[in-house]
């Protein structure tokens, strides 16, 4: 969906994986969206480790866990942006046009 959207995807399988893909190609990425379950390490946890290589880019959060809402409160309190699957294109588009505008008024 997010190549259909114009976006260049690089993809990780596993939380570790999408760290090191960062560490390399951290100047090519301008946002981010993790899983919050995938393998490894959450996506909560690999977003805390890019963090600590600094200026991270900005994150939304999705699951298609069946008990979210906790998720959800969490992230939500601490400034991120979260999303449910399954969702639609316009959702998504929605989201990310957030996402990024977000960015832009904190600069």
């Amino acid at each position: 969906m997010l190549h259909d959207l114009g976006y260049q995807i690089i993809t990780a399988f596993t939380g570790r994986e999408a760290v090191e893909i960062y560490r390399r190609e951290r100047n090519n990425i301008q946002g981010l969206v993790i899983d919050i379950s995938i393998p490894q390490m959450t996506g909560t946890e690999a977003y805390e480790s890019i963090c600590k290589l600094g200026n991270p880019p900005p994150v939304l959060f999705c699951t298609g866990d069946t008990t979210p809402d906790l998720h959800h409160v969490n992230l939500a309190a601490k400034g991120y942006r979260f999303i449910k699957k399954p969702f639609n294109q316009n959702t998504l588009q929605n989201m990310m046009d957030t996402l990024f505008t977000d960015v832009l008024e904190t600069i």
